[in-house]
């Protein structure tokens, strides 16, 4: 209904106006927009070219600067400079080449540190050792010629005769081997390669002790039974 009283109005019309009238009437939907310009309302946006003096690469890392400083986060730049990286790596190996000789000079001086130690160790060990031997010679030399003038009767019991053949091999051990204590003492190595004796203060005090008491037994014997 509206397309026939549009047709009746265009009759009304003048002669070109009717005819176009006519023409857009019969193929409404034909119609083309040559143009955007040609669309009612439309706002002329012309495509301006790219400038040929725009540096691409400037405008990249602008554009990474100013998506850095949006997110927060640093972006890496396209291209590394091996400049940099050369002086970084160079830095690196620097503070790695310094903290091995800090390394070293430490384990050095703990080195040294722990050998005179250990020196200073042995040296009052063979100060002690030396001490005991002097002491052992000094107070068994006439001990030990005691118990080696000592006769023991053939039919001497077992009991008594055992102790003072005891007494005479502890006595003259104890001698002899510090006697080679105080001999090695005159050499410059000492400290470092110092006889050992067996036995310590008390346990010559005991074994002197010892001595002494199979000493009488024996005597008491001889004596009880007039030998």
């Amino acid at each position: 209904m509206k397309a026939e009283r549009t047709r009746k109005e265009a009759k009304k019309l003048p002669g070109p106006k009717r005819k176009a009238a006519e023409l857009e009437d019969e193929n409404p939907e034909e119609r083309e927009i040559e143009s955007p310009m040609d669309m009612p309302g439309a706002a002329a946006s012309p495509v301006q070219p790219i400038p040929a003096s725009i540096d691409m690469q400037a405008a990249f890392q602008q554009f990474l600067a100013t998506m850095s400083s949006r997110s927060g986060v640093a972006l890496a730049p396209a291209d590394s400079n091996p400049e940099q990286e050369n002086k970084r790596d160079a830095k690196h190996l620097e503070r790695a080449r310094l903290k091995a000789e800090k390394d070293a000079t430490k384990a050095e001086k703990e080195a040294i540190r722990a050998q005179k130690k250990e020196a200073a160790k042995a040296a009052k060990a063979a100060e002690n050792c030396l001490a005991l031997a002097a002491k052992a010679v000094a107070g068994l030399a006439s001990l030990s010629t005691d118990l080696a003038a000592v006769k023991i009767p053939k039919d001497t019991p077992e009991v008594i005769a055992d102790p003072v053949m005891q007494a005479k091999s502890n006595i003259a051990s104890m001698v002899k081997a510090s006697r080679a204590v105080i001999t090695a003492s005159k050499r410059k190595d000492f400290a470092s390669n110092t006889p050992t004796l067996d036995f310590d203060a008390k346990q010559m005090a005991i074994s002197v002790g010892e001595a002494r008491a199979a000493m009488k037994k024996l005597q008491d014997y001889v004596q009880l039974v007039g030998i």
